[in-house]
């Protein structure tokens, strides 16, 4: 409810932060709190959000096709989109820039970024 009530009471402009907003969601609910969120982007409000959900990530992709085919939804050029990974021999962070392409596509997903369903569905099928 507290990211709801920000995110509709904010003003084209202000910069909201977001951290897990997946949290106590049901998939269906992260879906629709990444369509609020990007209605909200597009609207003029910067959003930075940290999630682990790959229902919120791929909630935001649903968005960026829905601009492109139904003008609903929010701008693939109005996303930023990063994956942390961790230098150990440098102790620190690295950022890795995620290229979103036509339809909310991501084609070269860095090894780690939300691959553990495919993994996963690998090892069940046996290959």
């Amino acid at each position: 409810m507290p990211i709801i009530v920000a995110i509709l009471s904010a003003s084209k402009d202000s910069i909201l932060f977001i951290e897990n907003p997946e949290a106590h969601l049901h998939p269906k609910g992260q879906a629709k709190l990444a369509e609020l969120i990007s209605l909200a982007a597009e609207a003029g409000v910067q959003i930075v959000l940290e999630t682990h959900s790959d229902h919120i990530i791929n909630g935001i992709l649903v968005q960026i096709k829905r601009k492109e085919s139904e003008n609903i939804g929010i701008s693939k050029d109005h996303v930023s989109m990063y994956h942390f990974t961790r230098n150990n021999e440098k102790h620190t962070s690295v950022a890795t820039s995620i290229t979103i392409e036509d339809g909310g596509r991501i084609i070269y997903a860095p090894n780690g970024f939300f691959d553990q369903f495919t993994i996963d569905r690998k090892y069940l099928m046996g290959f």
